[in-house]
């Protein structure tokens, strides 16, 4: 025999394992993602993962040789961060489908928006306790 309680807590339950399963698949998404970026001057081509962690720089001719030790840092930072910029927008795109359609989980990572105002509006919008 059912009772609404019972029905509430199931309806619950589907709902986190609807939620879990979500999150497991986006975190599969994101541990096989990378990104890879080359530098204007095709000197230098720098491939990042999911996390923004640099995996492989790949120097595409013997021009970085030649270059200044300061020319050839500040290449590679820059081609460093937009390898992360490129990374950290594939990830929040990735993980967008698990927000509402209007938290952007882009502002969440670069820091504009914190987990805990998320979990906060997320929070007011199921009816939960959180925050």
């Amino acid at each position: 025999m059912s009772s609404p309680m019972r029905d509430q807590f199931e309806q619950a339950y589907a709902e986190f394992e609807r939620s879990y399963e979500a999150i497991l698949k986006a975190e599969a998404e994101v541990r096989s993602t990378s990104s890879t970026v080359t530098s204007k001057n095709h000197a230098v081509t720098v491939t990042v993962d999911g996390n923004g962690e640099v995996t492989e720089i790949k120097f595409r001719s013997d021009a970085y040789r030649s270059m200044p030790s300061a020319e050839l840092g500040a290449l590679l930072v820059e081609v460093i961060s937009e390898g992360r910029r490129k990374s950290l927008q594939t990830t929040a795109g990735q993980l967008q489908d698990l927000l509402p359609a209007d938290l952007s989980a882009l502002s969440m990572f670069s820091g504009d928006m914190s987990l805990e105002k998320v979990m906060h509006e997320m929070s007011k919008r199921t009816g939960g306790g959180v925050g």
